[in-house]
C-alpha cells in the first residue's frame, strides 16, 4: 500500500507499523505457544536488543469459570511491569503453569513501556503479544473455535535495525505452531485513528486474529511478504 494512501487512512502524523500476526486455529491444547515461550527467548531477545529503548512485559491471567459468567470477570494482572530478561520470562510462564485453574489472557511486551508513552507522540517502537489458547473448554465443538497467536508490531522507523530479528522470531515461532497461518501488513496502530488519538478504534492492544484478518481482507494492498520487505 502506497505511503500516501496509508497517510490518508490514518492521518499525516500517524506513526505507521509493520504488523505480523501468526495464528493457529484449534491448536494442540497440550502444547500451547506460551509453554514453548522460554525456547523462543533467544530469538525474542535478539529483537529486543536491536531496539534503542528498554522493553518491559505485563502478563494477565483469567479464571475461565468466572469469565463464562461475566465477560469482564475473573481477569488478574499477575505481572504489571517486568523488565525484559530471561528470568522474568520464566517467571510468568512458571507462574501460569503453577495455576492450573487459570488461563493466559495475554502477555505483552512494550518498548518503551506503555506508561512512558503517555506524553510521547506516536506509539511504541515495538509491541508484542502472546495470546493463549483456552484449554479449559470441555465441549469439543467449542474447542474447534479456539485459537492462539503471536502479534509483533514494529514502527516503520525501527525496521532498518530490527526487521531481520523480527523475521527470525516469526520463523522460530512458526516451528512450534505447526498449523499456524501468517498475516503481515503495514497499517497504523488502530483501524481508525492512531496511538495518540483521543478517539480510535481497535488498537493493537485490543486486537485478535479475526479482527486483523477482517481489516486485511478489506485492505489487501497493505499485505507484505516479510518484515524485511522494502517500504512502499
Amino acid at each position: 500500500m502506497a505511503a500516501g494512501l496509508l497517510a490518508k487512512l490514518f492521518g499525516p502524523n500517524a506513526k505507521l507499523y509493520r504488523i505480523a500476526c501468526l495464528y493457529e486455529d484449534a491448536p494442540d491444547l497440550e502444547r500451547p505457544l506460551w509453554r514453548a515461550w522460554p525456547g523462543l527467548f533467544d530469538a525474542t531477545d535478539a529483537l529486543i536488543q536491536s531496539l534503542s529503548r528498554p522493553a518491559f512485559l505485563k502478563s494477565t491471567q483469567y479464571d475461565p469459570e468466572i469469565t463464562r459468567r461475566s465477560d469482564r470477570g475473573g481477569t488478574v494482572t499477575r505481572f504489571r511491569k517486568l523488565a525484559w530478561s530471561d528470568k522474568n520470562n520464566l517467571k510468568w510462564v512458571d507462574d501460569l503453569a503453577g495455576r492450573p485453574a487459570m488461563q493466559l489472557g495475554a502477555t505483552e511486551i512494550w518498548s518503551p513501556w506503555v506508561k512512558d508513552l503517555e506524553d510521547r507522540s506516536g506509539g511504541p517502537d515495538l509491541y508484542l503479544k502472546v495470546d493463549g489458547a483456552d484449554s479449559s473448554a470441555t465441549d469439543e465443538e467449542a474447542r474447534k473455535y479456539d485459537w492462539q497467536s503471536l502479534i509483533v508490531a514494529l514502527r516503520h522507523d525501527r525496521l532498518a535495525a530490527s526487521a531481520a530479528a523480527a523475521d527470525e522470531l516469526l520463523r522460530q515461532a512458526g516451528a512450534v505452531m505447526p498449523n499456524a497461518r501468517l498475516m503481515l501488513f503495514d497499517r497504523g496502530w488502530a483501524e481508525h485513528g492512531h496511538y495518540t488519538s483521543f478517539i480510535r478504534s481497535n488498537g493493537l492492544e485490543d486486537s485478535y486474529p479475526g479482527m486483523l484478518k477482517a481489516w486485511l481482507d478489506t485492505h489487501p494492498a497493505a499485505s507484505v511478504a516479510s518484515f524485511s520487505a522494502a517500504l512502499r
